[in-house]
């Protein structure tokens, strides 16, 4: 792992131990359905539910995603505190050739009050599936397929009280550490918890932005100066 992930994954050990002093937030129900995904057409069940299989299988025995959220019951949080969205179960086994999907996305649907305030939001949140051969060498790790988190997954910015928010989705915690993907072993099913954080959005002051753009003002003058 490079060094800003150990950096990150030891803040996030941190924050989920040690809670932040900022806005109380409760979170009062997380429920997460999945949507159309790539891949896998013509195979796939569950849409729209919070469990989906593809693969087509004789056997019945189809690889697939399954979210329970953490909530309820409720429980607090701070701002820039890392906590547990809820529990994410990956289902790995044989399935025909080319009835993978490559990406799911996940809506959460969340209740929260903050500061008092009660509130909804929908969060969209994409999934990358690496598909591995069944037939491989050596067993078990090179059969083994993998999910990660699509870049860097930052909710879009919601207002709550004249504040502005949003949810990072940061990655897995998998027997108390945190990983950016955890992978699953052939016929097994494999479940992590998901890691999320609410953030206050900054908003520069009306004069900062006016400086700012006369800064990169200036900046197009010089360059266009150098140019002729």
């Amino acid at each position: 792992m490079k060094r800003m992930d150990s950096i990150l994954a030891g803040s996030l050990a941190l924050a989920l131990i040690l809670p932040t002093s900022a806005a109380a937030i409760s979170v009062d129900s997380v429920v997460g359905t999945w949507a159309p995904v790539s891949g896998g057409a013509g195979t796939l069940t569950g849409l729209g539910t919070n469990e989906i299989r593809w693969g087509n299988t004789s056997s019945g025995q189809d690889s697939g995603y399954r979210f329970d959220g953490a909530a309820p019951p409720a429980f607090d949080v701070g701002i820039d505190e890392a906590f547990i969205l809820g529990d994410f179960t990956h289902f790995n086994f044989p399935i025909p050739s080319g009835t993978s999907i490559t990406q799911a996305q996940l809506n959460v649907d969340m209740n929260y009050t903050i500061d008092g305030v009660s509130s909804n939001n929908l969060f969209e949140f994409l999934f990358i599936h690496d598909e591995t051969p069944n037939a491989c060498s050596p067993l078990p790790d090179c059969s083994n397929d993998s999910v990660s988190i699509s870049g860097l997954s930052t909710s879009d910015v919601f207002d709550i009280g004249g504040i502005l928010y949003t949810l990072e989705l940061f990655g897995f915690v998998q027997d108390g550490a945190f990983t950016d993907m955890f992978s699953t072993i052939e016929d097994q099913a494999n479940t992590a918890q998901l890691v999320g954080r609410f953030s206050a959005v900054t908003v520069p002051e009306p004069g900062t932005l006016a400086l700012a753009g006369l800064g990169l003002l200036g900046l197009g003058v010089r360059r266009r100066m150098a140019k002729s």
